[in-house]
């Protein structure tokens, strides 16, 4: 099989449709790292030059802990978020319900943490 590259016009009605979905997650992660450096800079003033990267050094491990508890969680929102908007569409609603159910457990672990 031979694959020919090529231009191809793009449908501005899709691409709209693409930029719309794919926008907020990017935006999510734009402010939250915009919101871990407007915390670094204002633990380095508050804390000066003797207490500053200290400070600094104890935030990142408390969001390193972070990212190992919550990604996880999130990958497993994420996934059954798309499976539950493809049987959704489907019209399957037993595996609407088991992913439904899916989600509700997730949520419960990440109240626990």
């Amino acid at each position: 099989m031979i694959f020919r590259l090529g231009y191809t016009h793009l449908n501005p009605v899709i691409v709209r449709q693409i930029l719309s979905i794919g926008s907020l997650p990017f935006l999510i992660m734009l402010f939250d790292n915009l919101l871990v450096i407007a915390l670094n800079f204002t633990l380095r003033n508050y804390g000066g030059d003797a207490m500053g990267d200290t400070y600094i050094s104890c935030a990142s491990i408390v969001q390193s802990f972070m990212v190992l508890v919550f990604y996880p969680a999130q990958g497993i929102t994420t996934g059954c978020g798309t499976l539950y908007s493809y049987h959704y569409g489907a019209g399957h609603p037993d595996m609407e319900k088991a992913f439904t159910l899916a989600a509700k457990s997730r949520n419960r672990v990440r109240n626990i943490s």
